[in-house]
């Protein structure tokens, strides 16, 4: 921008505020069971729920690290009931991971199949 004395001039979008997302997510934190191989190369089952989903994908929080390109399972229950709960099989391939302040690592999942079970 050119020099704005009065500071009228508007200020430019921050990145941290554009939504850049092409799909709408869920929020709703759905029962999980994510099954793969952990970055140690051990098998790993392990039970969370989901932060977001996506029709494209899902990010959520483990307590055991995994790479980027890793091909996990998710067993989705889509309900809070014990008695009928629907379940959706998704795989997916980790295109990001972060360690979290709880050491917890965060994982962004773009899924490569689903079905309902």
């Amino acid at each position: 921008m050119k020099n704005d004395p009065q500071g009228t001039a508007p200020s430019p979008p921050s990145h941290d505020s554009v939504e850049r997302r092409r799909k709408l997510r869920i929020t709703e934190q759905f029962l999980v069971t994510v099954q793969g191989v952990n970055a140690g190369g051990e098998l790993l089952e392990i039970d969370t729920v989901i932060a977001n989903l996506s029709a494209s994908g899902l990010y959520l929080k483990i307590p055991a690290g995994v790479v980027p390109g890793a091909e996990l399972t998710f067993t989705v229950r889509l309900s809070h009931r014990e008695d009928c709960a629907p379940q959706v099989l998704f795989r997916g391939v980790v295109l990001r991971t972060e360690l979290h302040a709880d050491l917890r690592f965060g994982i962004g999942v773009a899924f490569t199949s689903r079905r309902f079970l």
